[in-house]
């Protein structure tokens, strides 16, 4: 079993690297290790994500840590009991941009 635990110690995966970074773990899932990895970062948790919706990996082989909570993705890569602050603040930027952006629009169309 894989655990990937979301923490503020963990590795920062860069964009650049975390393709390099899923091989290494979809390796250990390959070599029947038992492994937790320390991630501070979303992308590599999106990535896995991905990988289990393609089939790529079982989704009962990787098991997710945030505050001492566990919880899996299903096969289609949701996780339906998202724990609040789990991974989420490229989300909560995006969302935050698109609220800023329609209301900068709305001001210009009453103008």
């Amino acid at each position: 079993m894989i655990t990937i635990e979301y923490c503020k110690e963990g590795l920062a995966i860069s964009d650049f690297s975390y393709s390099d970074w899923v091989y290494n773990v979809k390796q250990t899932i390959k070599d029947g290790k038992d492994h937790k990895f320390e991630v501070s970062t979303s992308i590599p948790i999106a990535a896995l994500r991905l990988e289990i919706a393609l089939g790529n990996i079982d989704c009962e082989s990787i098991t997710f840590c945030f505050w001492g909570q566990y919880f899996q993705a299903n096969k289609y890569g949701a996780i339906t009991n998202w724990p609040r602050g789990f991974a989420d603040v490229e989300c909560a930027i995006a969302e935050d941009i698109l609220r800023v952006a329609i209301k900068q629009r709305r001001l210009e169309i009453k103008k």
